[in-house]
């Protein structure tokens, strides 16, 4: 359905003559959940464009969420995600925002598929990969049909498509796909969030203690961040540096270092085919995660090996419970004999919003 600009159909592909808003008349039917989710697969046509325009979330001429899809440097599609309010757009998320985002890899002229969701647990566009995929919880999903009743939620506004497929989301119907990683409670499923971007995790002694000597391991509280983020610039007693991730997969902490026990460590918390696993890592580094120093830091009772899973989970607000981590004190009296005299430290960890 055309608002404006001039589309057509050819050997079964949407072309645009003239850039506008071309609409489905498709209109969902009524939620079975808290407002329209769904889902749209279709194919960018590589051979005859070099910019794409889907409409997410259509209200008026004037109104709606679009993402904007255009060629970079000749080997990937970016995307660039927009709010039109009162006819200015507004750009939400792209490759300047989140500078850790990852394209979608041209393969001569061929089509280029892309999978769209827009729910209230996040915007979400992807491409052949969870790598390249791009997610903001800057979803506003709508509580009724668009006003015009010849029109439905999503369209174009410029490029050429092919192989529309139009999906419910799980929050609208439960069998149906669900597009990106979230907070989910297990034993309420209509409890549920996009995880944002920054994220706290405490670590709070079981048992605490005293430590006279300071640093074999702190007996109060630890607080750090969690980063949705690829971690550079990794230098061992520095800060590392924090690129901004459009993927809800990966968040990096800050540094936790005990100086006495020379353990210096980070935390890595991750999304899995929705497992929400958290690891320990040495910093600078990676996997094996007992930190680095004479101190070792392990999961206790653990079944995963370099990761735990969270025991509780609440999502209004996140609230995710991991135990228990220990910190020893006791490296045979070799490098930091003092820290012998205290007990190990168990950790339990929330990681909230």
């Amino acid at each position: 359905m055309e608002k404006s600009g001039d589309f057509e159909i050819s050997d079964n592909t949407l072309i645009t003559v003239t850039e506008g808003v071309c609409l489905t008349s498709y209109r969902q039917p009524n939620p079975r959940g808290n407002g329209y989710h769904y889902q749209v697969i279709v194919d960018l046509v590589v051979a005859t464009s070099s910019e794409w325009g889907l409409i997410c979330k259509y209200t008026d001429a004037s109104n709606f969420d679009w993402v904007e899809f255009y060629i970079d440097g000749g080997t990937h599609i970016f995307p660039r995600f927009y709010r039109r309010s009162g006819g200015s757009d507004t750009l939400i998320m792209d490759i300047t925002t989140h500078p850790a985002g990852v394209g979608f890899p041209l393969v001569g002229d061929a089509n280029v598929q892309i999978e769209m969701c827009y729910s209230a647990v996040g915007w979400t566009v992807e491409g052949g990969s969870e790598m390249e995929r791009w997610t903001t919880c800057e979803a506003s999903p709508a509580t009724s049909l668009p006003a015009d009743t010849t029109v439905g939620f999503v369209g174009k506004t410029k490029g050429d498509f092919d192989n529309w497929v139009y999906n419910y989301h799980r929050l609208s119907n439960l069998p149906c796909p669900v597009c990106d990683c979230l907070c989910e409670d297990p034993e309420d499923p209509s409890d549920y969030k996009c995880i944002p971007e920054e994220l706290t995790m405490t670590l709070r002694p079981i048992a605490p203690f005293t430590d006279p000597y300071g640093g074999c391991a702190a007996g109060g509280d630890v607080v750090l961040t969690l980063y949705q983020s690829a971690p550079t610039g990794v230098v061992s007693l520095a800060t590392p540096t924090y690129v901004a991730s459009p993927r809800k997969l990966e968040w990096y902490s800050d540094v936790l270092y005990f100086p006495d026990r020379g353990i210096e460590m980070w935390f890595f918390f991750s999304c899995v085919d929705g497992e929400k696993r958290l690891h320990q890592l040495a910093y600078p580094g990676d996997f094996p995660a007992n930190g680095s120093g004479s101190g070792v830091v392990e999961w206790l009772g653990n079944p995963h090996g370099t990761y735990q899973l969270p025991d509780t989970t609440g999502c209004n607000p996140i609230i995710l419970h991991y135990e228990v981590l220990r910190v020893t004190n006791h490296d045979d009296g070799v490098a930091f004999p003092y820290c012998d005299t205290l007990p190990d430290l168990d950790y339990e960890i929330i990681i909230s919003e």
